[in-house]
């Protein structure tokens, strides 16, 4: 099963939840290269999702659709949190460009809450991948 079909796979509520983060945190952010002010956090955006990417995906390769996928993004995403949370303060923001960041700064936080809590249920031995997730063998 290819990592696609298993987010595929997940639960209703986990597939919209998907959905709404390849837009939230992956398709919105891409704006922010509209302005001149936020060229470099669009940047350091694309570049972080790309990294936390390669290594979701390698994970899952080697473990399966395990809980400790969301560890990658803890990794990755906790600093951009911290990073944007301190974007979000800079005075010569556009409008449209600060709505933007506090979509993404939500989205962000909702899902490390999620994957902080499932790296740790990982941690404390909740290792089975999710049903039909068994890991691709390279």
């Amino acid at each position: 099963m290819s990592f696609i079909e298993a987010m595929a796979a997940q639960p209703t509520w986990v597939t919209i939840w998907l959905n709404w983060m390849g837009f939230g945190a992956f398709l919105l952010p891409l704006a922010l290269f509209i302005w001149r002010e936020t060229r470099l956090t669009a940047l350091i955006i694309a570049l972080t999702h790309t990294l936390n990417g390669f290594a979701v995906v390698y994970l899952f390769n080697t473990l399966g659709y395990v809980k400790l996928l969301g560890l990658p993004h803890l990794i990755f995403w906790g600093p951009l949190l911290w990073y944007l949370l301190r974007q979000l303060n800079a005075e010569d923001l556009p409008k449209a460009a600060r709505t933007i960041l506090w979509i993404l700064t939500i989205t962000l936080a909702i899902s490390l809450a999620f994957d902080l809590v499932d790296t740790v249920r990982y941690a404390f031995g909740e290792r089975t991948p999710f049903a039909g997730t068994e890991p691709v063998n390279l």
